[in-house]
């Protein structure tokens, strides 16, 4: 049976959402407040997520990027100093801070850095089986690569050199964290070494339990190697990429088989980049079980570079779902018949 086509308003297409929150109404209400410097709720989420720290992780993330422009954590603080998850947002928030003065080369730049990883490797001690802060350094490993702490040998020697310690003290602490094999992967991608990305990204899925988001890193390294052969707005320059390589159909089949079957806590940019692999390599039925999953949500990446202006990410997405949905519908019609 074809997935079923969500639900549109007489005349028109359902809405593409970019929401950092997606599905997470919860997080959302918290972000409403955090963006204003409000953290009542951002303490009362935390308290609730516990220990569940892919979730934690996600939430945490999203929030500090919220806070980042506002006085949230230094209030929070003021009234509960030794309240661990206000600890923690404020190391979250330093490493945004860090990662944001790096992209704009500002002058103050190193001192963030330097006051991020400080902050970092002090909730280290103080919360010993938290894998945030093990997170948050290798986030912060990308502003400052050459170090010799960055440039550990990695479990295989055709691996690319890199801050695997940190990465596996995180996998310590939460086997396979999304977030902890992201920010490993864009140690590479982010400096344009999309070939040392991909190794990587291609271990960590041989290595990935089922159902567990490394699974979907190749795909991104897909993507990466896609953007450094293309233009943005020009979409058949590289679709032949995605319909003929048999790496591509392998890594594809492997996270739509062995990831998204699973049908656990998904994020919405792996599904987006799902979703995009599929479509580019004409798997429409397919894509369109994975356009179901997503519902209105959607990430700009990595359809952003088939958009030649960025306010028309949306309808990019938008008339790929409907393809899929399309196909879907009319493979399902085939069947009965």
């Amino acid at each position: 049976m074809a997935p079923t086509r969500p639900a549109h308003q007489p005349g028109s297409e359902q809405r593409v959402l970019f929401d950092p929150a997606g599905p997470d109404a919860a997080l959302r209400a918290a972000l409403a407040e955090a963006a204003v410097g409000h953290w009542v709720l951002t303490r009362d989420l935390l308290a609730a997520t516990g220990t569940d720290w892919g979730l934690r992780a996600s939430r945490t993330q999203v929030l500090a990027a919220a806070a980042r422009r506002t006085d949230l954590v230094a209030s929070w603080l003021a009234e509960e100093p030794h309240n661990p998850d206000a600890q923690v947002m404020a190391m979250r928030v330093a490493a945004e801070r860090a990662v944001s003065f790096h992209r704009m080369q500002h002058i103050d730049a190193p001192r963030l850095r330097a006051e991020a990883e400080q902050a970092a490797w002090a909730i280290v001690q103080r919360m010993p089986s938290d894998p945030l802060p093990y997170i948050c350094l290798l986030t912060l490993a990308q502003l400052d690569p050459g170090q010799p702490e960055h440039q550990h040998s990695g479990p295989d020697q055709l691996l690319p050199a890199g801050p695997w310690r940190l990465l596996n003290e995180a996998h310590a602490r939460d086997p396979f964290n999304r977030e902890a094999y992201i920010r490993m992967f864009q140690f590479w991608s982010s400096r344009s070494m999309p070939g040392a990305a991909y190794q990587f990204a291609q271990w960590a899925a041989e290595v990935a339990l089922p159902g567990t988001a490394p699974l979907v890193l190749p795909l991104y390294g897909h993507v990466a190697s896609e953007q450094h052969g293309s233009r943005p707005g020009v979409a058949d320059l590289s679709r032949s990429h995605w319909r003929g390589a048999w790496q591509v159909r392998a890594d594809t089949d492997r996270a739509l088989n062995q990831w998204f079957a699973y049908g656990r806590t998904r994020s919405i940019a792996d599904l987006s980049h799902l979703a995009y692999a599929l479509t580019r390599a004409d798997r429409l039925a397919e894509a369109a079980r994975v356009f179901a999953a997503m519902g209105p949500y959607a990430h700009s990446q990595p359809w952003a570079q088939l958009a030649p202006r960025p306010e028309l990410i949306a309808d990019e997405i938008s008339r790929a779902r409907e393809q899929a949905y399309s196909a879907a519908e009319a493979a399902d019609g085939q069947q009965q018949w």
